[in-house]
């Protein structure tokens, strides 16, 4: 082991010059990243008050959640993000929608405007959140159900627990309990938990801020297809430990309710008019996809199944007239009462 007299001499030998380029490479990165915490600090304290939740917030016991309606009508549509994702994940959709009903898109605890909700984070706990939601906020069902990706779960719970409340469903690139193998749900925590490190560096020095609009894409390619002050509101929303801690849970806890969906048999909605979308994206990715979306398409004896030719997942950007016009087809089905198939 060198002595203390030994590494000092080290130091000594070392040019005059290098060590003053390191020390300035050094005062260089700290000034860089105390300026961009400043400005951090400055420019969020300016959001709260220049981007205000969207909607309203209500408690849901203990936390609130937020939630965004617009359009009149019934059915209400009910919008629902994949995991990890929020209410502008619907923001291509939404407005077209509001046109013909009243649609509402809602942030799961944690995500978005709303705030953070006790864990685990459980489908169970998230289908529980959903429903006092409704309530809360006043509005009646029964609703058409519209849920992306990793959301299918706590979706599909609500479907059998509150079957009374669901006039119709839109399924988008939906999962449900054989979509993914514990491989698949491995890799996706391993990615999750990397995000800590990632939110720092993208938070804490404002590099979100001042590069999120381009910083989205390598997160979400398909973010491409969003507009750039929405992709850059998205990274900000994303960069926060709350919001962390509750997707590595909601990953964590993703099979905790899987019994209770073998209610969910083929038939399940009786004639409830049901759509599911199915991105060839993930038929390729994952080796259980296919059959889950068969076996989605099966809950109903009205469902109209669609494989989205080069689709990728986030449908919902990638191609929002689509699911624009697979929510439109459910709402009159519902109204009309004139079964999907015949209509499509």
């Amino acid at each position: 082991m060198s002595t203390f007299t030994e590494r000092t001499s080290r130091w000594r030998a070392v040019p005059g010059w290098v060590l003053r380029v390191l020390i300035g490479v050094v005062a260089v990165v700290v000034a860089i990243a105390t300026m961009g915490a400043g400005y951090e600090a400055i420019a969020s304290t300016q959001d709260s008050q220049q981007h205000p939740a969207p909607g309203q917030l209500f408690d849901v016991g203990g936390h609130r959640l937020h939630i965004s309606c617009s359009g009149q009508g019934s059915p209400t549509v009910v919008l629902e993000a994949g995991g990890g994702g929020a209410s502008l994940d619907w923001s291509l959709v939404q407005p077209a929608v509001a046109q013909k009903t009243q649609v509402c898109a809602y942030d799961r605890a944690g995500a978005g405007w709303s705030e953070a909700g006790p864990l685990p984070r459980t489908p169970q706990r998230v289908a529980d959140d959903l429903h006092m939601l409704l309530q809360q906020a006043n509005l009646p069902g029964p609703y058409v159900l519209v849920t992306h990706s990793d959301a299918g779960i706590p979706t599909e719970l609500f479907m059998v627990q509150h079957p009374d409340e669901v006039a119709g469903v839109v399924l988008v690139d939906a999962r449900q309990p054989d979509s993914l193998s514990a491989e698949n749900r491995q890799h996706q925590l391993d990615q999750a938990r990397m995000l800590p490190t990632i939110t720092t560096i993208v938070g804490r020095f404002g590099i979100g801020r001042l590069f999120g609009a381009d910083l989205y894409p390598q997160i979400h390619p398909e973010g491409r297809f969003l507009p750039s002050a929405t992709r850059k509101e998205m990274l900000l929303q994303s960069a926060s430990p709350v919001y962390v801690d509750q997707v590595i849970s909601t990953i964590e806890s993703a099979t905790a309710n899987d019994l209770e969906l073998q209610a969910l048999t083929p038939g399940a909605l009786g004639s409830k008019p049901l759509v599911v979308l199915t991105s060839e994206q993930y038929l390729a990715l994952y080796s259980g996809w296919r059959i889950a979306q068969q076996e989605l398409s099966a809950l109903s004896r009205d469902s109209v199944h669609v494989t989205v030719a080069s689709g990728e997942h986030y449908l919902q950007w990638q191609h929002p007239q689509l699911v624009i016009d697979a929510i439109s087809q459910v709402v009159d089905a519902v109204r009309s009462g004139v079964p999907l198939r015949s209509s499509i």
